[in-house]
């Protein structure tokens, strides 16, 4: 109820409360229904995942929309509205609703809601849980239809029983078998004296039948009444195809579909329960069959039931009511085979047949005058027998049938009616009481319907096996069925190889999954006792199979245990393999070896006409490829001769032309009368005749068929025709001559394309061995020669040779400047030059690039190969004229002798480039000889460089910090960060040794990277630790990578971050020709750590370019003046006034001067006279480790006493820009 909140109700007032808790949401998302939780206004605010899986929609597409139209119910519009406002009261409802998924798919859903309140009784929403409950409902149809199915049933059983008397039967029970069959029931008795079928009745529930009661049909010329009579169904699915005159004549007024069931008493026909559909024409179920089977045998009973009973009560009706009259009855009655007895009203006995006794085997003395309760018992005299008593003596009829125990244990099946025993005033005065023993029928019943089930499982079977010629994929499926109809829980089927005389388990069926499988098991011959057995083709059946005693079975009886059931698979007289059925439950029913048998020989009827088929299919393939394969060549040869493809001519065997088709006269130019009047010599080319001449020969002398060469003809425009000629010899069936075909193709198009490929190849060969630009020979060539160069050094006399490496200079300032164009002439002519400059045994190669590297083969000696590079070098120092200008260029070589010292070319070739490169050192335009020390030194600059890369990684670098001093004080205005290694064998080794190393292999980059993070980390501990240092700044060197590395500014930032250093204690220290490139890459990188508040210097400054406008454009805040400037001041009258125009400059643009280099006090005191107020240099102190510079830190003003004396200390503390 409003206000009272419920069971459902949530702790808080809030949705995220009840939908989004975690425990809450676990809870109701573990839940496997569907639970959907709307608010007041009906919008979805859960959604858990049952709800997803249900109705298709996931939660976030759901989430806030309207209920109705996630989940719209069908058809309950009206309804909806009511139960929500039953839901707004505070009731809860449950019930079923159609709804639609979101893929259309409609079903029903069981649906339980409830409102929810919060704290307060307000409505807050709807919570519901729902179901799919489709398939519960269908089964539930499923159940009432069978119920009503079976309802009807008993309704015509009822029927059938309710009278004794056959037109009440008929009429009462027609309407019902109607009702149960959905068809016109006729039901028609045969009359043998009068040869023919009469209808006793007719029933049509839609309209009035054609056909009437009593209607005769003839007996004779009436097959179907003649397979009635052999107690045949007869079933006709359409009666159009009816043939017979008899029974077309009746399909005439009843077309349709008729369903004729015998109706027999004592195996003897007594007539047909006739089923029609009316117009309808369909085909009977197997269902339909069996109902009006049994309907059928239930009339036959009633039928005979109630002509004995009309039998009896005409006798009974002839007797007088007397005791002769008894007596009489008691005679008639002793002779049934019916137990029979005559009841007063108080279920007294006073008569009883012999039958009856005989049954109970009692004398007629210990049961006449004795009650029923006294024979049967009180307990199943009041359960079961007194009460259909009651009712006989209403004046009904009584059956029914059940099973009885009698005397010894006897159990039987009997069928009992009860008729009133009336006397001619119509009062009762008893019941007499008919028993009949049906057990057998019963049994028979049983049996029939075992059987029945059995043998549709055993056609379905053989059916499934039918459905496909690849019978193994079936077996699984087989196998399911066989062990289904058997009982088995277990079936395999296994193949017998014969090469490696064993059983293979190939297919199997296991109704528990969990049980072992038998699978690719094999099962030897060898010791195997039911081999044998099954190989001769009998049935094993072991009820229990811990009794086999071999080892082999024994232990497999360990793994399968229970009854088995073995049969033979035999296939064209010979054993295929083994069906093997398996049951946990001991022994087999009587009849599954019989069953077992008949399906393993239609399984083998199966896999026969499987292989039959595939042996069929294989020898069908087999014929269509040869079939094909005739077609192919036919068509092939009158393609070729027909559709004129190639030129086909006819010969005789010295080549006289007979026959040629109209492609060979379009070759040669010739038509075919013509050539019939030439031999095929006189078509080929003078050139060619000996070739033709040898071929002919071969033709006569051989016994091969076919003969190919390529030949000239000459046409007959003297034109010349590369062909193919295939002559092919076509012999008799004694292999005696008959005609010679003569096949030839145009192929000079494919004889051209040879000749270009040959000189393509060969274009390709040299364009692999030579370099594309100058034509000289490449890397490949060169290596060649090299090493072919060595192997003559090594064999007597040894002639030396000599490898010159050259390199010209300055060929990138000519790229640059002119193009690449321009430098690609400057290098073929160079190479041309080269070339010119050379004897002809020698090589010149390019090795790519501007590199070319000369080889002079036997050489007398070294002052042979000086004199050729001598001239070399004369000859490149001569300008070249390239687009109308002259181009200057030198060239630097390196010179190797080659020796016995050498093993390959690759060591030539390193040492004349090491060589090459000191040549470039000592000037460039020059040569140098290979000396093993270059070597050296290239060994130990790479070792270094692989150092320095170890020595980043393990931290071997260090930074040492040089005081920047204020002038006027001695205080520490800041400190330069400089790189240092401590090499763990060569001990501190000097940034001039390692930087350029770092710079020409990029690790610069990663070095200065590491000092900024390092630098920052460090002063601001210093500014947190000593008090004079609170205003100290760093510097750090940036070299020109840094500046074109895209994370630069992110890194400063990230080590400002981190470090927690303030931007305007790092100064970035950068030279002048850094930023006289002025692009805008270079601008906005400025920019970004101006940002930071980062402040830059330059360098080494005056002794770069002479531009000074980067001053104004660039936010500089320190001008460091190069050492060159600081050192010669008191010599240098022009440093000193370059030094003062610098600090003036300084003053100007707002940015201080620091000098480096300062190493006296003259020094100095120079620098102070011209305005500098701030100096770094050995003077004050060299760049200290950490442990050293520290104390200075600690210390106010630590140079005081080193700074000039120029001024008086007042004056300088006065005059001290920092005060």
């Amino acid at each position: 109820m409003p206000g009272q909140p419920s069971s459902l109700d949530p702790v808080g007032d809030n949705w995220s409360q009840i939908c989004f808790d975690p425990s809450s949401a676990l809870l109701l998302n573990a839940i496997n229904q569907a639970v959907i939780a709307t608010d007041a206004e009906g919008n979805i605010r859960f959604w858990n995942q049952a709800a997803e899986s249900l109705y298709g929609w996931p939660q976030s597409e759901v989430l806030g929309r309207p209920i109705s139209t996630v989940t719209p119910a069908l058809n309950k519009q009206q309804q909806s509205a009511e139960i929500l406002a039953d839901l707004r009261q505070g009731k809860t409802w449950s019930g079923e609703f159609q709804v639609r998924d979101r893929h259309n798919r409609e079903f029903t859903a069981l649906v339980h809601t409830a409102p929810i309140h919060d704290a307060t009784g307000n409505l807050l929403g709807l919570i519901g849980v729902s179901s799919d409950i489709s398939e519960l409902k269908t089964t539930q149809a499923q159940l009432e239809q069978q119920t009503q199915q079976t309802a009807a049933l008993h309704r015509v059983v009822d029927a059938i029983h309710q009278s004794l008397d056959l037109d009440t039967i008929f009429s009462v029970s027609a309407s019902h078998i109607a009702e149960l069959l959905n068809a016109q029931v006729s039901i028609v008795q045969y009359l043998p004296e009068r040869q023919c079928w009469i209808h006793r009745i007719v029933f049509n529930a839609d309209h009035e039948p054609v056909t009437k009661t009593h209607d005769v049909i003839p007996d004779q010329d009436n097959p179907f009444a003649e397979r009635l009579k052999r107690l045949e169904v007869v079933q006709v699915n359409d009666t159009r195809t009816i043939q017979d005159p008899v029974n077309s004549q009746l399909a005439k007024t009843d077309p349709g579909a008729w369903l004729l069931t015998p109706i027999s008493i004592g195996g003897k026909i007594w007539g047909s329960l006739t089923l029609g559909r009316l117009h309808q024409y369909v085909d009977w179920s197997e269902e339909d069959i069996q109902l009006a089977q049994g309907v059928a045998a239930q009339l036959a009973i009633a039928i005979e039931k109630a002509e004995t009973y009309q039998q009896l009560q005409q006798e009974l009706s002839l007797r007088e009511a007397n005791e002769e009259r008894l007596i009489q009855y008691e005679h008639i009655v002793s002779a049934t085979q019916d137990g029979l007895a005559l009841l007063n009203c108080n279920y007294v006995y006073r008569v009883v047949n012999q039958v009856y006794l005989d049954w109970n085997q009692k004398s007629r003395q210990d049961i006449i005058g004795h009650s029923v309760a006294d024979l049967l018992g009180q307990e199943t005299f009041q359960a079961v027998i007194k009460p259909r008593l009651d009712e006989c003596l209403q004046g009904n009829v009584v059956q029914y049938s059940d099973w009885f125990t009698f005397p010894e244990g006897r159990r039987r099946f009997v069928h009992l009616t009860y008729a009133p025993f009336v006397d001619d005033d119509g009062e009762v005065h008893g019941v007499v009481a008919t028993s009949r023993d049906v057990t057998d029928l019963q049994l028979a019943q049983e049996t029939l319907r075992r059987q029945a089930q059995q043998e549709r499982a055993v056609n379905d079977i053989i059916k499934l096996m039918r459905q496909s010629f690849e019978i193994e994929s079936l077996f699984p499926l087989v196998l399911e069925d066989v062990c289904r109809l058997l009982a088995a829980d277990h079936g395999a089927i296994a193949r017998y190889e014969m090469a490696s005389q064993s059983w293979q388990h190939i297919a199997e069926y296991r109704a528990n999954e969990m049980a072992p499988s038998c699978l690719d098991l094999w099962i030897p011959d060898a010791e195997n006792p039911l081999s044998a057995a099954l190989t001769q083709g009998e049935v094993i059946c072991v009820d229990d199979s811990k009794t086999l005693v071999d080892p082999l079975h024994r232990q497999l009886a360990k793994q399968f245990p229970g009854a088995w059931l073995i049969v033979p698979l035999r296939v064209s007289q010979r054993i295929w393999g083994n069906l093997t059925l398996r049951k946990v439950r001991p022994t087999w029913a009587p009849e599954a070896v019989a069953l077992s048998s008949r399906i393993a020989d239609q399984l083998a009827i199966a896999i026969h006409q499987s292989e039959l088929f595939h042996s069929a299919q294989a020898e069908l393939q087999k014929r269509q490829a040869t079939e094909q394969a005739l077609r192919d060549q036919q068509s092939f040869f009158t393609s070729l001769y027909e559709q004129a493809t190639l030129g086909i001519a006819f010969c005789q065997s010295d080549g006289q032309i007979v026959q040629a088709n109209a492609k060979y006269c379009a070759l040669t130019g010739y038509s075919e009368r013509e050539l019939q009047l030439m031999s095929l010599s006189q078509l080929v080319h003078p050139d060619d005749q000996n070739l033709h001449q040898e071929l002919l020969s071969q033709i006569n002398r051989s016994e091969k068929s076919a003969f190919t060469i390529d030949e000239r003809y000459v046409g007959r425009d003297q034109s010349v025709l590369w062909v193919n000629l295939t002559a092919s010899v076509i012999r008799d069936e004694q292999g005696n001559f008959e005609v010679l075909a003569a096949i030839i193709q145009d192929i000079s198009d494919r004889k051209q394309l040879e000749a270009e490929r040959q000189q393509a190849e060969t274009q390709l060969r040299h364009n692999a061995l030579h370099d594309a630009l100058t034509q000289l020979p490449n890397r490949n060539l060169l290596m060649t020669q090299l090493e072919r160069a060595l192997e003559r050094v090594k064999r007597p006399p040894h002639q030396e040779f000599a490898v010159l490496f050259l390199d010209l200079d300055r060929f990138k300032l000519v790229n640059d400047s002119l193009g690449h164009m321009v430098g690609d002439q400057l290098l073929t002519l160079v190479a041309q030059a080269l070339g010119h400059m050379v004897r002809p045994g020698d090589l010149v190669a390019r090795l790519g690039g501007d590199e070319f590297v000369i080889l002079l083969d036997m050489v007398s000696d070294t002052a042979e190969v000086l004199t050729v590079a001598n001239r070399l070098l004369d000859r490149l120092r001569q300008p070249f004229a390239i687009a109308q200008r002259e181009v200057l260029v030198t060239a630097s070589i390196g010179i190797v002798m080659g020796s016995l010292a050498y093993r390959s070319a690759m060591e030539l070739l390193r040492d004349a480039d090491i060589a090459m490169y000191r040549a470039k050192a000592n000037g460039k335009n020059s040569y140098a000889m290979f000396d093993p020390i270059l070597h050296a030194q290239v060994t130990d600059q790479l070792q270094l460089e692989q150092d320095l890369r170890r020595a980043i990684a393990t931290q071997q670098l260090e930074l040492h910090y040089q005081p920047i001093v204020n002038l006027h004080n001695g205080d520490i205005y800041g400190v330069e960060a400089l790189c240092r290694w401590r090499h763990p064998k060569r001990g501190l080794i000097s940034p001039s040794e390692f930087i350029p190393i770092a710079e020409e292999t990029g690790l610069i980059v990663e070095i200065d990277q590491w000092a900024i993070t390092t630098a920052c980390h460090q002063v601001k501990q210093w500014q947190q630790r000593y008090a004079p240092a609170q205003a100290l700044k760093v510097s750090v060197n940036l070299s020109a990578q840094d500046l074109q590395m895209p994370n630069l500014v992110e890194h400063i930032r990230q080590a400002l971050e981190v470090s927690g250093l303030a931007g305007e204690y790092l100064v970035l220290e950068i030279t002048e020709s850094l930023l006289v490139g002025d692009s805008p890459q270079l601008l906005q990188l400025v920019a970004q750590i101006q940002q930071l508040t980062v402040q830059l210097a330059i360098d080494d400054f005056g002794t770069g370019y002479s531009s000074l406008s980067y001053l104004h454009r660039f936010p500089l805040s320190a001008l460091k003046i190069d050492q060159a400037f600081t050192s010669n001041l008191q010599l240098a009258e022009v440093n000193q006034e370059i030094v003062e125009t610098i600090v003036t400059l300084g003053d100007r643009l707002g940015m201080i001067a620091i000098a480096e280099g300062g190493e006296t006090l003259e020094q100095l005191q120079h620098l102070r006279q011209v305005g500098c107020d701030y100096s770094q240099g050995f003077y004050f102190s060299r760049p200290l480790p950490i442990a050293e510079i520290e104390p200075l830190l600690n210390t106010p003003h630590p140079f005081r006493h080193q700074v000039p004396a120029s001024l008086s200390p007042s004056l300088r503390e006065s005059t001290d820009p920092t005060a």
